[in-house]
């Protein structure tokens, strides 16, 4: 993992999770330190916090919680849909494209 802010640049190792459309965590072990970001819902509304090697929690301001908190892998967004009846999977087939 390479995480670039600035001038700063720094190399690690992350571990990305997430659950449905509202739950997630990254873990990042960098050279300066470790970073933890957590999604999840607060009463239905989206929410968030991240923390620099373990200090006091930092809230997300809410338009950051809009996203899918599966921002990391997209496809995890629309396969969380599967069990929304109002969500339709179509099936297009095969494509060509540059032709």
């Amino acid at each position: 993992m390479i995480s670039i802010l600035g001038t700063d640049s720094e190399t690690g190792t992350s571990v990305f999770q997430a659950k449905g459309l509202a739950l997630s965590r990254v873990d990042l072990n960098l050279s300066s330190g470790n970073r933890t970001d957590v999604r999840n819902l607060s009463n239905g509304i989206p929410s968030g916090q991240w923390t620099n090697n373990g200090a006091k929690p930092t809230p997300y301001a809410q338009h950051n919680t809009w996203p899918d908190a599966a921002w990391f892998f997209p496809a995890l967004a629309s396969l969380s849909q599967t069990t929304n009846p109002n969500f339709i999977f179509r099936s297009i087939g095969q494509e060509q494209h540059g032709a």
